[in-house]
């Protein structure tokens, strides 16, 4: 009995106990839910982010490619001030709003339609200006108050505080899906006017339109090298302007990084003067700046100062007569800067930095920029270069050149990085005719960098990336290049290629090197095929369609596609033109249609 009751009192609970134990189990469990609750949200809410960028660049690629944005299902017409979810700096205009459903999503180079997460149906709220320029794609969050929106009227896309209009998200799903991934783009190689399908992943179309324009030749104007100057870091000793605008007619403030000097904000609201010459001095104090926004859409015609050194953000953006500016010691240049001026030439001779789509829209025929090393987002799209010199850029962004006329060789002797779509052509249309890139120091290419151009000729040798459909649809013969590493699906597709030499290739991406035909003699017809030592990856149909004489598979191969080698004859059939040291089994082999 004593053991009995000493086992009792030692393990038994009492009442209070199994509540308190209840108890501290329930909130356990709460909590559980709540933060996994919460961790759901906030990955739907990714996934949404996700949807709404998707949407945006299948949305920029029409309009790059000369198609018109699709119209929102159960669109109404409403004015920008009426929009709350627009973010701030969007122009007054009049907007169709509505949803991005079927019949838009048809129009794009989208493979799914992208819905919300939640419940799989409920589709994102999407407005299009009445003129066709802009669009805006909005979607609300689980995990906080504030909406996400997408627009090229302004930044490409931040989050907006909450406001009416901004559509909620589902709250009562009609299934509980697991957590998806952002939608993503479809599609194969373009066809003429038209948007890609089929194998490979996602395509770019081309528009059609008017024959290429030739533009009257005018070289840049560049000032003189002022004595006691440095190409690096500006002139010296700055002579006077002449005949300067009245300072009365400038709005200043100290520069808070140099007592010194002044940052000049705009133009007072008593002075009229469209034609702007900036003295060296205001209040005894060298202006050295212009601040963001400080003549954005004020009519200016034409601008001129001997000393500033940084254009910030949208300081001349919309001055759609700005035609002249003469910015002597101008070394920075920040984002929309210049967007939709009307500028031909500029002397920037000390020029290093370009901000994201800072001459996007002007009329330049060709530039000039000794000193320039980085070059952003859209820099110079939709302008009418024929040629540009850049001798000592290293970072080009995306679509930095697209829509313009450049023609000829490129020649950037010290360029890294080069953007997706940053000299992107378009056949029979007035875009870039590219006929031979020289890169001496590029690293890598981003996708569709130089398609759709004419070029016959490359000269990459330090390239160790080259994204997808980098160079599709050209007219390559020959490719010898001994540091490439990686390339993308489609990279080389739609060229003329015979010889094809890759001493340190590793992967080889979808239909890389296909011989399918596209028009006009635009189809590969490799013979001669190197593929090194080092090639772990071959994708699928990566070389098919070609004639290619020997093949020699090393043991370095793990991964070889479904119909990488179809359709060569050779080396579909006789399989003494094959040494295979890899030890990729038969079926793989005879997947790949090679002769065993």
């Amino acid at each position: 009995m004593k053991f009995d009751k000493k086992i009792g009192k030692n393990k038994g609970f009492t009442i209070v106990e199994l509540i308190i134990s209840v108890m501290i189990l329930i909130i356990l469990i709460t909590i559980s839910t709540i933060s996994y609750s919460r961790y759901t949200s906030i990955a739907r809410d990714g996934s949404r982010m996700a949807d709404v960028n998707n949407i945006s660049k299948s949305l920029e690629l029409l309009i790059s490619t000369g198609f018109p944005l699709p119209e929102p299902d159960g669109a109404e017409t409403k004015r920008t001030a009426d929009i709350q979810w627009l973010p701030s700096g969007v122009p007054d205009m009049e907007w169709k709003v509505g949803e991005f459903g079927e019949e838009a999503f048809k129009k794009t180079e989208l493979s799914k339609l992208p819905v919300d997460p939640r419940d799989n149906q409920t589709k994102y709220k999407y407005a299009v200006s009445s003129d066709g320029s802009y669009f805006a794609v909005v979607t609300g969050k689980e995990s906080s108050s504030e909406g996400y929106v997408s627009t090229n009227a302004t930044a490409k896309s931040r989050t907006v505080a909450v406001a009416p209009g901004i559509p909620p998200v589902p709250t009562n799903p009609s299934q509980n899906p697991s957590i998806p991934g952002g939608q993503g783009g479809g599609g194969g190689a373009p066809t003429p006017g038209g948007s890609g399908g089929g194998q490979g992943g996602g395509g770019g179309g081309q528009g059609g339109g008017q024959g290429p324009q030739q533009p009257p030749s005018q070289p840049p104007v560049q000032p003189p090298v002022t004595p006691g100057s440095s190409e690096e870091t500006g002139p010296t000793n700055v002579p006077e302007v002449s005949n300067p605008t009245e300072e009365s007619c400038f709005n200043v403030i100290n520069d808070p990084n140099d007592s010194s000097a002044v940052i000049l904000v705009g133009r007072k609201s008593n002075c009229t003067e469209t034609s702007l010459i900036v003295p060296n001095k205001i209040s005894g104090k060298t202006v050295k700046s212009i601040s963001a926004g400080a003549f954005k859409q004020v009519g200016i015609t034409s601008f001129v100062s001997n000393t500033i050194k940084e254009v910030k953000e949208e300081a001349f953006y919309g001055n759609t007569s700005l035609g002249t500016v003469k910015l002597m010691s101008l070394q920075k240049v920040g984002n929309y800067a210049f967007f939709n001026t009307n500028l031909l030439t500029v002397d920037f001779r000390y020029l290093t930095e370009v901000g994201d789509y800072a001459f996007y829209g002007n009329k330049f025929v060709s530039i000039d920029f000794p000193n320039l090393k980085t070059i952003g987002d859209y820099a110079f799209q939709n302008n009418k270069l024929t040629k540009v010199v850049l001798p000592k850029v290293k970072t080009i962004g995306q679509y930095a050149f697209f829509q313009n006329i450049i023609q000829g060789e490129l020649n950037l002797p010290k360029v890294e990085t080069i953007g997706q779509y940053a000299f992107y052509g378009a056949r029979n249309t007035s875009n870039n005719q590219i006929t031979k890139v020289v890169l001496p120091e590029v690293n890598e290419i981003g996708g569709y960098a130089f398609g759709n151009n004419y070029i016959t000729e490359v000269n990459i040798p330090k390239v160790k990336v080259i994204k997808e459909r980098a160079f599709l649809v050209n007219e390559i013969n020959k490719l010898e290049l001994s540091e490439l590493k990686t390339i993308g699906n489609d990279a080389f597709n739609y060229n003329k290629l015979k010889s094809v030499r890759l001493a340190k290739v590793e992967e080889i991406g979808n239909e890389a090197f296909s011989g399918g035909s596209y028009s006009s003699g635009h189809k590969n017809n490799i013979t001669d095929l190197d593929l090194g030592n080092s090639i772990r990856k071959i994708g699928n149909s990566a070389f098919t369609s070609n004639d290619i004489y020997y093949l020699t598979l090393p043991e370095s191969l793990l991964e070889l596609g479904s119909y990488a080698f179809y359709n060569n004859p050779k080396i579909n059939s006789d399989k003494s033109r094959i040494t295979n040291r890899s030890r990729l089994s038969s079926s793989t082999l005879s997947s790949a249609r090679i002769a065993q």
